[in-house]
């Protein structure tokens, strides 16, 4: 679901996580591919920081498998 309160819908660039304006405000909005809104900011650089930080954490997560639970 693309929440309506966006200015324009994100592009459809097969990423993981797309940032775009929210409504009519100075804000930057980061959103789930599936269109879930994670976060709003106030500077487009913190969006890209929160972008970058939650990629990581997925690259992290299929990189260093843990061995299973006893």
């Amino acid at each position: 679901m693309v929440l309506p309160l966006l200015k324009k819908n994100h592009p459809d660039t097969g990423a993981m996580y797309h940032i775009v304006k929210y409504k009519d405000t100075r804000y930057w909005a980061v959103l789930h591919h599936n269109g879930k809104l994670l976060a709003v900011v106030v500077y487009k650089k913190g969006a890209e920081a929160i972008v970058q930080a939650l990629e990581q954490i997925l690259i992290d997560a299929v990189t260093h498998s843990q061995p299973p639970y006893p």
